[in-house]
C-alpha cells in the first residue's frame, strides 16, 4: 500500500525487508496475550456473580457498602438518603 512503518522502541522500519518476520510474530504474541487476559477477568467476575457477591461501584439508594467487605450491602440509616422507619 505504500505505507512505511516505523517502531523505534522495537526497531522496525519496514524499508528493511527482514523485520517482517518480528513484526508479525509480535503480533500474534500481543493477540494471544490480550485473549488470555480475557479469559481470565471474565472467569473472576462470573465466580463473583455466582458467589451472590455485590460488584456495583455504588451502592443503590438506602444501602452502603460494607466497611469490611466492598462486596456486600448494608441498609442505611443515614436520614439523608432513606425515610424514617416506623
Amino acid at each position: 500500500m505504500g505505507c512505511r512503518f516505523i517502531a523505534l522502541n522495537a526497531g522496525v522500519d519496514t524499508i528493511h525487508k527482514n523485520n517482517e518476520m518480528p513484526v508479525i510474530l509480535k503480533n500474534v504474541m500481543n493477540d494471544l496475550y490480550e485473549r488470555d487476559t480475557s479469559s481470565k477477568i471474565r472467569a473472576v467476575k462470573q465466580s463473583t456473580f455466582k458467589s451472590g457477591k455485590y460488584v456495583g461501584c455504588y451502592a443503590p439508594i438506602g444501602y452502603r457498602k460494607s466497611p469490611a467487605d466492598k462486596h456486600i450491602l448494608e441498609i442505611s440509616r443515614d436520614r439523608a438518603c432513606c425515610p424514617p422507619h416506623f
